[in-house]
């Protein structure tokens, strides 16, 4: 069992087993050793000792003769199929791949199929005559190294064995054809398998073992293991046991080398050297360690399986096994199986093992105690107590072993053990008290931690220690022999044998063990005293370990030597224990100590309490624990509870009196001038102390009165003063005092303290009256600690102004988060209402601010944002809870809307943190408080989308929509004003053009003397209006916003009709400021010619077509038309206004057109009617004329002619119609010409047909009479306005192709109004920005022209010179500078300059410019 190499068997042991190998394995006679005849003296041994050894020559043993196989002598090779042959040939190859596959095809191609075909099959009888080879080879696969084979070995083995005719005939061959040494052999390695170290080996092996074997009697078809096979299985496990190689070479002996072959005569032979590189089948081997331990681990269980089963009466023979190396030299898995060896040996009835009693002793003590694996001591504990319980004289018999028998043969030993040397010297010295080999490495064993084990360990120490005997104790050379022990135990703290991850434990556990041994030995020795007298007898233990002395004397020494001992280590920090569980230990030593006998405590207890009170300022944690566990363990004990009270008492008042006095020295805060962090405070002594011992008696510890006294008179005399020097203790005050008159009184003179500090910086502040707010965090200031009045209340509030600030950094939001979120005992319900009121304030003015201003920076929200997200999860424990609902709106704009104006922080921690608290809030707010919330955000919501000044965009809001938020937005309902409040805001919009000149593009453009609001609005007022960044109005902003939401979803679109007004009126107003951007508007700022005004127009096309052509009634037009005659039905404005019908909407549309007879309605209408117009008929065409001149609406009827003429197929009223209005021209007198004549100029441009169509405009005749009637009207001595010129110049442009081959004075005419019209707007002469700015792409493109006509006159001519040069005029105007405005040019910064010169103009610059004249070409401005 031990794990030395060197066997603990005696001499006679170890010759009488060589006998048995010789007898098995013979080997060649060696010369007998020389005789010993003189026993030589302890001098001469030493002096051989020092002489040098003599290598003895031991030959090789001769290897065992290779076993015949029955293949080749019993002629199954004849008989055999060849493929199973081949199979088990395959047994005898050394390769382990080879035995592998051969064991895997016997299992799959024979026994498998076999069972398939059943026992009545052909291969059955194959297997059966195949049996002696298997069997022959079953022993050397059953030890293989290989787990793999040894696993299919069981299995085909187990196979075999569930084939009933094949498990017949394996038990005949057992019973009758099977020589002993097969059976040994076969039987031995069976039982070795079934006990494998593998578990998977072992449980297939045991199946079959048990299946065929019986140790008692049973049916025919098991084999009974009586006196016939028991021998042999024993036999082996015996022999295996001893020499597992011998045994393991017998089974697989070496195949016999073939002889090298003759050289030729008169020549030598050159030897090769030896190959030592190992193949690859020898690298896959066990080693020799492993094998011996795998062989004697099986033989162990073997052996266990038949103590266990059979008890049989056990001899030195049958168990001789324990007396050698099988308790595993370096094979801890085998030292493992012999304890448990041992634990079956103690099943077994005690006068049974009594002949093996010494042998067991000497194996089991001398392995014990110096076995360091930690595995092998799990498993051997139970054993060893066991075996110590029951016997307990085997110390004697291990001490009376005569250890120099084996000596003489164990000199010539290289490895001879050091405690050898040590029980020699015991036995030849004749004057020497012979000592217990085990005892002494039972002491090392305690000076090494138990080896290895303390936790496992030391609990068992006391029950070893009570299996010693006194003279086992008393064998030890010290004086008194106890010191002995007691000197290994404390070894243990210099060999470093308890350092380890669990040192705490490992320490608690010596502890224990050292005082429950010091505890049973003074109790044994009070024991042995002779009744009533302090003599004792020579041979009572008492006498034996402590001499004649007195007992009481001797035992007290004891008792105080190591109670002061472990008080010393324990201070000194030697002895890692935590403090209350080494307090625990003595205490429960001290209780015993007084129940052997009282003089004992009273010994211990002297020291220790002289020990404890001086710890009082050196170590009053380890002092206050051993009290408070004192006085818990010893409060049902008077004696011991009032020694405990007077220390208490004495170490309490001395540590009060010091601590007074000290603070008596200290300057106290109110009066000085100095900040509390600037005082100079030296310690203060004994407050470690009390602080300790409030912790570990709590309020138990004022149940003394005077102590209570002395307490409280400290707290309320410098209770400000203790804030600063020792908040711990003024805390544990208040914690445990329990006394709400006391801890009120002293709290209230804390607050009114800290209400005198206001002008403390912020890191002095917070290091002030943090413990407080961590104490108030923690929840361990007591419920009643309540402010008297408003003491820190206008402190607190300064506190958040500078926090909110930011002022100091984090400090001052630190200290005020941590006041706020535990108020309870700082601040009345008004400060605290006040101060989150502030907070919320704050918070709410700098989301507003953020919305409208840049340049706000988003750490402006960090100090409010902090204060709130901490808050709003730490709510008061009694104040009121105050609840953030009413800047949760804000909240959630900062959280999801304004990170859209922050486009390169849209990741910072604020707006991550702001949807934190969005989440958190809303989600536990009750439902009739989210309604509210949600109803807050959808006012805020508007608001931002119908104010210009916001940041926003409109689009930033429709995208916020889309995410995540926890809120569903409708948004028509909930964002969008109402469509009531939309048409107010396009009603405070002026409805005409914002530039005259609009008329040269439309007809419908009406003269600036028929401007409504030309009086009233003037380009000051525009410039006032408010505007976005992008040059939106708050009208613009919300239709703009309206399209988007119409265009991403139509249906919307389909069941809102009515806002398709609204986004005509603003295509209107977005196309007349792209062809006039220099003319003030209110709906657009010149910004917003950068602002995509294209795509909104294509935008609102799209829209109008899909509304407007998607109706599923064929018949709504007409209904209209008749509801708009008076024919039908016509619905009033306000249902025009919410009703989702198309036939609603077109109603009200001419009807609003009618009504106002403005531009805007007008040509709203005018757009309508082009959608609508998309598949009408002449018929109904001519309907629509006849309300056209039904209407008396000028500028309406007009509207409904143009839309006829350009959008519907031509009516014949039509033709009627223009040949009248020409006709009434010649009528109006040149007195009416800038009215009757101005207005029927215009009808008549409004019903000219398309230039490019087929239509005739007028006869010649009739064109010839309109201009006889304005050359009376120029030749007239009335003054014609330019709006008359320009009108008639329109309809020259349509009675020029009419009057093309027609001479006469009519083109004179034609071309005096032209000439006069560039007289008017020459582009050279007018300096005016403007207007050089609307001619650039003009004449760029006349430029172009020019160019182009240049080079064809080249090309065609080219005999001829052509001049290229241009005109002067050109020339001139190419040469000159214009310098664009800023929000023109697109540029930023100074203004740009560039020549007008097409030939090296910048690209840039053109197409920065080209949206501003793209409808300037048809321009004339004649």
């Amino acid at each position: 069992m031990a794990k030395s190499g060197k066997s603990s068997a005696t001499s006679a042991t170890r010759k009488k087993h060589a006998k048995k190998a010789a007898a098995v394995y013979p080997q060649e006679e060696q010369p007998p050793p020389p005789s010993k005849d003189k026993k030589l003296t302890k001098q001469q041994r030493a002096q051989k000792k020092k002489e040098p050894r003599v290598k003895v020559y031991i030959p090789p043993v001769k290897p065992v003769p290779v076993q015949p196989d029955p293949l080749e002598t019993t002629g199954l090779a004849h008989r055999l199929p060849p493929e199973l042959l081949i199979v088990l040939r395959s047994f005898n190859k050394k390769a382990q791949v080879t035995k592998i596959r051969a064991l895997e095809e016997l299992q799959s191609a024979w026994i498998d199929k076999c069972k398939k075909e059943g026992e009545d099959g052909a291969l059955v009888y194959v297997l059966i005559d195949m049996l002696p080879v298997w069997l022959h080879h079953v022993s050397a696969l059953f030890v293989h190294p290989s787990r793999r084979v040894r696993l299919l070995a069981a299995g085909v083995h187990l196979s075999f064995v569930q084939i009933s005719p094949v498990r017949d005939k394996i038990l005949s061959f057992l019973r009758d054809l099977v020589s002993v040494s097969q059976i040994e052999s076969i039987l031995g390695t069976w039982c070795l398998a079934a006990h494998d170290i593998d578990k998977s080996v072992a449980g297939t092996a045991l199946k079959s073992w048990i299946d065929v074997f019986t140790y008692v009697s049973g049916p025919r078809d098991q084999l009974l293991l009586d006196n016939t096979y028991l021998p042999s299985l024993v036999s082996f496990t015996q022999r295996t046991i001893l020499d597992p190689n011998a045994v393991y070479l017998y089974l697989n002996p070496p195949q016999p080398a073939a002889p090298a072959p003759p050289g030729k005569k008169g020549m030598t032979r050159k030897e090769e050297p030896a190959d030592t590189t190992r193949s690859k089948a020898d690298e896959l081997e066990e080693s020799d360690t492993d094998r011996k331990a795998r062989l004697r681990i099986g033989c162990l269980g073997a052996i266990r399986r038949i103590v266990e089963t059979l008890q049989p009466t056990l001899s030195d023979e049958i168990c001789s096994f324990v007396a050698v190396e099988s308790f595993g030299h370096s094979q801890p898995n085998v030292r493992k199986s012999a304890w448990a060896l041992i634990l079956s040996l103690l099943s077994v009835p005690k006068p049974q093992l009594e002949p093996l009693l010494p042998l067991l002793s000497v194996a089991v003590l001398r392995s014990a105690w110096v076995d360091s694996d930690t595995t092998v001591h799990a498993v051997m504990w139970q054993p060893l107590l066991k075996f110590l319980k029951e016997f307990p004289n085997a110390w004697e018999l291990e001490r009376a072993h005569d250890y120099s028998k084996d000596q003489g043969e164990e000199d010539s030993d290289d490895e001879s053990s050091e405690r050898g040397v040590e029980a020699e010297k015991l036995d030849m010295d004749p004057t020497a008290t012979k000592q217990s080999a085990a005892y002494q490495e039972f002491l090392r064993f305690l000076e090494l931690g138990c080896s290895g084990s303390p936790l496992q360990g030391y609990p068992t120490v006391v029950i070893i220690v009570s299996t010693i005997p006194s003279s086992i104790l008393a064998s030890s050379p010290t004086t008194p022999p106890l010191e002995a022990l007691f000197m290994s135990f404390w070894q243990v703290l210099s060999s470093r044998a308890l350092s380890s991850l669990q040192r705490a434990a490992t320490s608690a556990a010596f502890l224990s063990s050292l005082l429950e041994c010091l505890v049973f030995l003074v109790k044994r020795v009070r024991n042995t005293v002779i009744a009533q007298t302090d003599q004792v007898s020579p041979t009572s233990t008492a006498t034996v370990l402590f001499g004649t002395g007195s007992v009481e004397e001797s035992t007290g020494n004891l008792v105080r030597e190591q109670i002061g001992k472990v008080w010393m280590h324990l201070v000194e920090g030697d002895l890692k224990v935590e403090h209350r569980a080494a307090a625990r230990v003595v205490a429960q030593t001290l209780i015993d100590l007084r129940e052997v006998d009282m003089g004992l405590f009273s010994s211990a207890w002297e020291l220790l309490s002289a020990r404890l009170c001086d710890a009082a300022e050196s170590h009053p944690g380890l002092l206050s624990a051993f009290l408070k566990v004192f006085y818990d363990k010893f409060k049902h004990l008077h004696e011991l509870k009032e020694a405990v009270s007077s220390v208490m008492s004495t170490t309490l008042g001395t540590s009060v009196q010091r601590c007074n006095e000290s603070l008596n020295t200290l300057t106290p805060i109110s009066t000085s001038h100095e900040s509390p962090t600037q005082t100079n405070a030296s310690p203060v002594t004994g407050i470690p102390f009390l602080i300790d011992m409030l912790e570990q008696f709590r309020e138990g510890l004022f149940e003394d009165p005077h102590f209570a006294e002395l307490i409280d008179a400290l707290h309320a005399q410098h209770a400000t003063l203790l804030l600063h020097t020792s908040p711990a203790l003024l805390l544990s005050y208040l914690t445990h005092r329990k006394s709400p008159r006391h801890c009120s009184s002293v709290w209230h003179a804390l607050l009114a303290g800290i209400a005198r500090q206001p002008d403390l910086h912020a890191a002095e502040l917070n290091a002030y009256v943090r413990p407080l707010l961590d104490a108030a965090q923690r929840g361990i200031l007591p419920e009643y600690l309540k402010p008297k009045e408003c003491e820190v209340d206008s402190m607190v509030q300064g506190l958040v102004e500078r926090a909110l600030a930011g002022d100091g950094g984090e400090a001052w939001s630190t200290i005020v988060m941590q006041v706020l979120q535990s108020p309870d005992n700082f601040l009345s319900e008004n400060g605290y209402i006040t101060s989150l009121r502030t907070i919320s304030s704050a918070f709410s003015r700098r989301v507003d601010w953020a919305l409208q201003n840049e340049d706000a920076p988003l750490g402006l929200f960090e100090p409010s944002l902090g204060l709130i997200t901490a808050l709003s999860r730490s709510p008061p424990r009694e104040l009121p809870s105050f609840r953030f609902d009413d800047v949760l709106c804000d909240i959630f704009v900062l959280a999801y809307l304004l990170p859209a104006c922050y486009d390169a922080q849209q990741t910072h921690p604020v707006f991550a943190s702001a949807r934190t608290i969005w989440e958190d809030l809303y989600k536990t707010s009750p439902a009739e408080a989210q309604a509210e919330i949600r109803q807050q955000i959808n006012t805020k919501l508007n608001i931002i989308l119908c104010n210009p000044s916001f940041r926003p965009f409109p689009e930033d809001m429709l995208e916020m929509a889309r995410k995540p938020s926890g809120i569903t937005f409708n948004l028509l309902h909930d964002i969008f004003p109402s469509a009531r409040e939309i048409e107010q805001a396009l009603s405070q919009l002026s409805p005409d053009p914002i530039h005259p000149s609009l008329a040269v593009i439309t007809p419908l453009i009406p003269p600036s003397s028929a401007f409504a609001s030309a009086s009233s609005e003037s380009p000051r007022a525009a410039d006032e209006a408010d505007f976005d960044k992008r040059g939106f109005s708050s009208y613009a902003r919300i239709v703009n916003a309206l399209l988007r939401v119409f265009i991403e979803d139509r249906q919307v679109a389909k069941q809102n009709i009515w806002a398709l007004r609204h986004f005509l009126a603003l295509e209107l107003y977005a196309q007349d400021f792209i062809s006039v951007p220099g003319a003030w508007n209110r709906v657009f700022a010149p910004e917003a010619i950068h602002a995509g005004l294209e795509t909104l127009i294509v935008k609102v096309e799209q829209i109008a077509t899909y509304v407007l052509t998607s109706s599923t009634s064929e018949r709504w037009r007409e209904e209209a038309l008749a509801a708009v005659l008076g024919l039908g039905n016509q619905p009033s404005s306000s249902q025009a206004a919410t009703s989702g019908s198309l036939f609603s909407f077109f109603v009200d549309t001419i009807q609003r057109a009618r009504d106002s007879d403005s531009s805007r309605e007008t040509r709203i209408m005018r757009n309508v009617l082009q959608h609508v117009f998309h598949d009408v008929d002449k018929e109904e065409a001519d309907r629509w004329l006849v309300l056209a001149r039904k209407i008396e609406a000028p500028e309406t009827s007009m509207a409904i002619v143009y839309s006829v003429t350009n959008f519907a197929p031509e009516p014949t009223r039509l033709d009627r119609y223009r040949n009248e209005l020409a006709a009434s021209l010649l009528g109006v007198p040149p007195a009416k010409a800038n009215t009757e004549g101005l207005l029927t100029l215009r009808k008549l441009v409004a019903c000219a047909p398309n230039s490019e169509s087929d239509v005739v405009f007028l006869p010649q005749p009739r064109a010839v009479n309109i201009t006889k009637s304005c050359q009376q009207w120029i030749a007239s001595d009335e003054d014609v306005d330019e709006e008359v010129v320009s009108a008639i110049t329109a309809v020259f442009y349509h009675l020029a192709p009419i009057l093309q081959d027609m001479s006469g004075a009519h083109w004179e005419l034609m071309f005096d109004v032209i000439e006069n019209n560039l007289e008017m707007c020459h582009l050279v002469m007018d300096s005016s920005v403007e207007v050089q700015k609307m001619a650039y792409h003009f004449l760029a493109l006349a430029a172009k022209k020019r160019t182009e006509y240049l080079v064809i006159e080249a090309g065609v001519d080219a005999e001829a010179a052509v001049n290229m040069d241009l005109s002067r005029v050109h020339l001139d105007l190419l040469q000159r500078n214009i310098a664009i405005e800023e929000a023109q040019t697109g540029s930023s910064g100074v203004q740009k300059a560039f020549k007008l010169d097409i030939w090296a103009v910048d690209e840039f610059q053109v197409e920065c410019t080209k949206s501003f004249f793209d409808h300037y070409l048809s321009h004339a401005l004649l």
